[in-house]
């Protein structure tokens, strides 16, 4: 696995020599290093789900408040653009979800091949799935900027255009991998997310926030034996090797 020195020596070769190969060759060590950020991030690791681990509220929330009415949530509206700039407004209703992603995460990944695959497709036909990504996915790597400027790598006043430059060179102004945006099963767009988003991915349904599994569940009725069928063939396996 490269290490953050690793990233931070291509950053250099970027931005001593400027060379397009270099450039894409950065920017997939950054794709890279937010995958591993994530997994040190996590903290629990993968398990088989029964009914006994699908609460009616949010999984592992730890709170006691009440969940949100459906009237409550039927009110809640996502403001978002699309991948031209307009604006939408979103909500979940009785057939509709909104699904929170990210390019960089391997657990996105996951769920949009599971929701891909023909065994899982019969439990969402009938709803409209509706994808939402953070439209400043690059605030996670300016803090690698800002490292390089303090270690005297970068000039303070180069951080904006090489950012600039990463952002034209991966094809979008919102996302860090673009590439993870095809064959999602529904539209995408992208908004601020939310605060009560705590992961990736998360679904926001007429029972409110959820984790994956709790939406797969409880709101696609899928049987937990085919879940975790799907899960254990498309999710990433635990990596032990990082600290």
């Amino acid at each position: 696995m490269k290490s953050k020195a690793t990233c931070f020596l291509f950053l250099a070769l970027v931005l001593g020599f400027g060379a397009r190969c270099a450039v894409a060759q950065s920017l997939g060590d950054l794709a890279r290093a937010q995958k591993e950020k994530q997994s040190k991030e996590e903290k629990k690791p993968a398990k088989v789900y029964t009914n006994e681990d699908l609460p009616a509220s949010k999984s592992g929330s730890g709170s006691s408040s009440p969940a949100p009415s459906n009237s409550q949530i039927a009110g809640l509206t996502i403001t978002a653009i699309t991948k031209d700039g307009a604006s939408v407004q979103l909500s979940p209703d009785e057939k509709t979800d909104l699904i929170f992603m990210a390019t960089w995460c391997p657990h996105s990944k996951a769920l949009k091949d599971m929701l891909n695959d023909s065994r899982m497709r019969p439990y969402w036909a009938g709803r409209k799935l509706v994808f939402l990504y953070s439209n400043d996915e690059w605030s996670r790597v300016k803090s690698e900027l800002d490292d390089l400027v303090k270690r005297g790598k970068l000039e303070a006043g180069d951080k904006q255009a090489q950012l600039d430059r990463w952002k034209r060179d991966a094809g979008s102004p919102y996302v860090l991998e673009p590439a993870a945006l095809g064959n999602l099963p529904g539209n995408y767009y992208f908004c601020s997310v939310p605060d009560e988003v705590t992961g990736f991915p998360e679904a926001l349904s007429v029972q409110g926030y959820n984790d994956r599994y709790i939406w797969i569940s409880q709101v696609l009725k899928v049987p937990n034996e085919l879940s975790n069928k799907l899960s254990g063939q498309y999710e990433p396996a635990k990596d032990n090797t990082s600290h």
